[in-house]
Parts: C-alpha cells; sequence; structure tokens
C-alpha cells in the first residue's frame, strides 16, 4: 500500500469506534479502516512463532466462548500494518486468532514508515520489548481474589493464563487468606511477605511470634507443621 492509498482512507473519530460492532465483537480500539483479513498479508520475517494454544487463548480473550460462558474483551487494539510494504508489523497473533474464529474482517492501523530498516526494527522491538517484562504473581493472585469475590467460574484463558498457572495462582492466593488468618487471630508476624508480595518466590519463610500458651499447645504446633510442609513454608516462632 503507497501513501496515496493510506491518505484516501476516511478519518474515524471516537463516536465511529467507540460504538462499532464488528460481526458480533464489540471495538473499542482506534483504527484507520475495517480491512478483509484475505487482503493482509503476514510479515514474511516476523521472528514470532504462535502456538495453538496461544491463539486460541486470544480468540477468547478477544471474542469469548459462548460454551463456557466467556464474554469477550472485544478489540482493544487494531492489528498495525505498514504503508510501505502493506505487511502486518504489530497483531500477527490477533489475525491469527481472528481467522480461528472466522471472522472475516479486522480492524486496522496503518502507519508509515520511511525505510525496511525502521520497518524491521519496530517488527523485532514489539515482539522483543514484552518478553522482557518480569511478571508479579503476587500481584496476578491478588486480583484474582479480588475478582473471585464478585465473579463466579472464573476461567484461565480469561487472563491470559493455563490451566496450570491458574490453578498454581488460586493456590497461592488461598495461601495468602490462611497465613493472614494465622497472623490476625494467633500471633504477631515480623514479615510483611509472608503473603508473597514479591509474586515470584513461590517458597516463603517468615517469622511469628505467638504466645506461650499457643507454643506449648501441640494441636496448634502439628497443624501449623502441616500447613508449612504443605506451602513449603519455613516458620521461625519466637515467644511474645
Amino acid at each position: 500500500m503507497n501513501n496515496n492509498d493510506k491518505n484516501d482512507l476516511p478519518a474515524l473519530d471516537s463516536k465511529d469506534w467507540e460504538s462499532k460492532t464488528i460481526e458480533g465483537t464489540k471495538v473499542f480500539c482506534s483504527f484507520r479502516k475495517l480491512v478483509p483479513v484475505s487482503e493482509l498479508k503476514p510479515h514474511p520475517r516476523n521472528a514470532n512463532r504462535h502456538p495453538t494454544s496461544q491463539i486460541e487463548a486470544l480468540a477468547t480473550i478477544i471474542f469469548g466462548d459462548p460454551e463456557k460462558k466467556i464474554e469477550g474483551n472485544g478489540w482493544r487494539l487494531p492489528i498495525v500494518v505498514s504503508d510501505r510494504s502493506g505487511y502486518v508489523i504489530k497483531g500477527h497473533g490477533r489475525l491469527q486468532a481472528a481467522i480461528l474464529r472466522g471472522k472475516t474482517t479486522v480492524p486496522v492501523d496503518f502507519q508509515h514508515y520511511e525505510s525496511e530498516e525502521t520497518e524491521l526494527k519496530d517488527l523485532i522491538a514489539d515482539n522483543e520489548i514484552a518478553r522482557q517484562a518480569e511478571r508479579d504473581d503476587g500481584q496476578i493472585a491478588s486480583i484474582i481474589r479480588e475478582l473471585q469475590q464478585t465473579s463466579a467460574g472464573l476461567d484461565a484463558m480469561e487472563f491470559g493464563l493455563t490451566p496450570q498457572e491458574f490453578d498454581r495462582l488460586c493456590e497461592e492466593t488461598d495461601t495468602s487468606n490462611i497465613i493472614g488468618d494465622f497472623n490476625q487471630d494467633e500471633g504477631e508476624s515480623t514479615s510483611n511477605e509472608i503473603a508473597g508480595a514479591s509474586g515470584k518466590k513461590l517458597k516463603f519463610v517468615a517469622e511469628m511470634r505467638i504466645t506461650e500458651e499457643l507454643a506449648s499447645d501441640e494441636t496448634f504446633k502439628q497443624e501449623l507443621n502441616d500447613f508449612c510442609v504443605k506451602h513449603d513454608i519455613t516458620f521461625k516462632i519466637r515467644g511474645l
């Protein structure tokens, strides 16, 4: 696509795209034009390879899953196409997800690249920058816990997580709650890290101060020990 073609495209203001629905899917992102998927060309030098599981998850996030009663988030990002080469630069996964769900039209943003060099740099950077992020599992677990209080039947795919990751994070959420109960009811903890605030370590080390009565309670000590073994937590217990 050349610059003349780009300039001929109609401009869309916020009222156009905020209320738009494409083939039953709401569009919340701004875009330049609705384009048939048959006219889009994936970049031949795109280094990202999207496994089927990732495309299925992305399709669920965007379009939902009626069988699981999951409502999709809709189009939150358009597919970015170079007006110089006509190739897709960003959104290869979103394009594959649309094709998987049998969509025929997608929102596209055409962007100008002055040379092949700038186009290729943006293609690679878009893939690599996201990979450098460090995930805070504690924060994700906290959000899941919050949403579980108001929403029943949350699904891993809604968060872009695998079922195994989702189950582990839910277990971490439960661990936080149980430890919190120990802190409030049985003694005072000297660590704010017990609930996994770092979000990266599954093994916790914590110091707990309890009363002499609890320290001599064999039932309490056994329950605490069983809990620590189950959740791989090392406790140092000291008297108040």
